[in-house]
This record gives structure tokens, sequence and C-alpha cells, in this order.
């Protein structure tokens, strides 16, 4: 994913409350900001694939994450149990699928469901 290439800035950094525990601190980078939520994109700290962070607006204490490292370029998951469910496409991917299902893409590689 080109945005894990791009520099790290002030803004890509999580709040110290998230676990960055099975991903490469230096690759974090904020990928987008809907609906309450901070998405965040990174690379597993071991083996290929990519990890989603979702961090939920400043001052609630509530986040999660998946990562995939199978190589398959999509994860989809609902990371908080609030209803509402993400998936990641890495650049270029197919999502007709994931619209057809409701899907809406926030971002390049981010879509979003409620």
């Amino acid at each position: 994913m080109a945005i894990l290439d791009r520099a790290a800035s002030a803004e890509d950094e999580v709040p110290a409350f998230v676990d960055l525990k099975g991903k490469d601190p230096s690759t974090v980078r904020l990928a987008a900001d809907h609906g309450g939520f901070r998405f965040y994109l990174a690379r597993p700290d071991q083996g290929a694939g990519f990890c989603l962070l979702q961090v939920a607006e400043a001052g609630k204490d509530r986040w999660g994450s998946a990562c995939t490292t199978d190589g398959k370029p999509v994860l989809t998951t609902n990371l908080l149990g609030y209803g509402s469910e993400a998936a990641v496409v890495a650049d270029g991917g197919e999502t007709g699928d994931l619209v057809g299902q409701g899907y809406a893409l926030i971002q390049d590689n981010i879509l979003v469901r409620r």
C-alpha cells in the first residue's frame, strides 16, 4: 500500500492507550477520519500483509485492530463491536463486491459498513 511508504508525520501517532503488539510501529499511518473514528494502516511486525487499527474519537479509550499476514488482499472485521465493519483492500484492489454488500469507500484502501 502506497500510504505505508510515505514519510511519517505527527498525525500518524496513535494514542498511548493503543497497543501496537504485532504491528511495526514505524509503519503506522493515519488513513482516514470518519464517523467518530480514526483509521490507521500499518504493516505487521512479521511477514507480509497489513493491519487496520480503528480508534474512537478523542477522549474515548476504545480501539481495535486486526492484521492479515497471508497475502490476502481484503481484511474484513467488526473491530469494536459497535455495529460497524471495515474492509481493507490493497492498492488497486477490487471493491465492487464489497460496495454491493453495502460498504462505502472512505479512503483509497478502506471501506466501511454500518
